[in-house]
């Protein structure tokens, strides 16, 4: 299991099927595999968390929305072992982040994951 200093974050504008992976393993009800894989590259943001030990994917997150009233961050995952550790917290940090600096300020902005 990674700690902390072994991981990083990198925003994206397109999620990789590695991030499928992590999705996967953490959505509570199975999804198809083949529509997520069509809608991961038309992503507007988001945040990989990569394991840097062994350099994968450990846990995703990303908001949708129409860029300019509405915003909704629908996905956040990380991989059952690396859970509880605060990741979370430090994916939905890096939304937030980009939501502030990207977004007008009168974007209406919720959380659903």
């Amino acid at each position: 299991m990674a700690s902390l200093s072994m991981i990083h974050i990198i925003g994206t504008n397109r999620l990789c099927h590695n991030a499928l992976r992590c999705k996967k393993k953490s959505w509570s009800t199975p999804k198809s595999v083949e529509v997520a894989e069509k809608a991961l590259p038309h992503t507007m943001y988001g945040v990989r968390v990569i394991n840097d030990e062994v350099q994968s994917v450990i846990g995703i997150g990303k908001p949708i929305g129409d860029g300019h009233l509405f915003f909704q961050v629908v996905d956040i995952g990380v991989l059952p072992e690396h859970q509880k550790k605060g990741l979370g917290k430090l994916i939905m940090k890096a939304l937030m982040d980009w939501i502030n600096k990207n977004m007008p300020r009168d974007c209406y902005f919720s959380l659903f994951t």
